[in-house]
């Protein structure tokens, strides 16, 4: 947990969502449209997409996340590495 403002100049949010975008389960797609149809207020959260060296479609990512999520790279790619180094970078309370 980081102790600074997000990115969007508001308040920190209460929760730091991390989805780690590794492709052998598939599971971050349903997980994305998840967090993305919540009706809960989007200042609570933020949305942390981690992303592996080995990703193939990056720019279809980058026009998916748009302004709903964060991007962070990492060297990591299991699941467990990525989650971890997302945890790193979140700023939720």
């Amino acid at each position: 947990m980081q102790d600074v403002p997000a990115p969007y100049g508001g308040e920190s949010p209460l929760f730091s969502i991390i989805i780690p975008l590794e492709h052998h389960r598939g599971q971050w797609e349903l997980s994305w449209l998840g967090w993305t149809s919540q009706t809960a207020d989007k200042s609570l959260y933020e949305i942390i997409l981690v992303v592996p060296p080995d990703f193939k479609a990056l720019n279809e990512l980058k026009a998916l996340a748009g302004g709903k999520a964060r991007l962070e790279f990492t060297n990591s790619d299991h699941d467990i590495g990525l989650c971890a180094f997302g945890a790193t970078k979140a700023r939720g309370k």
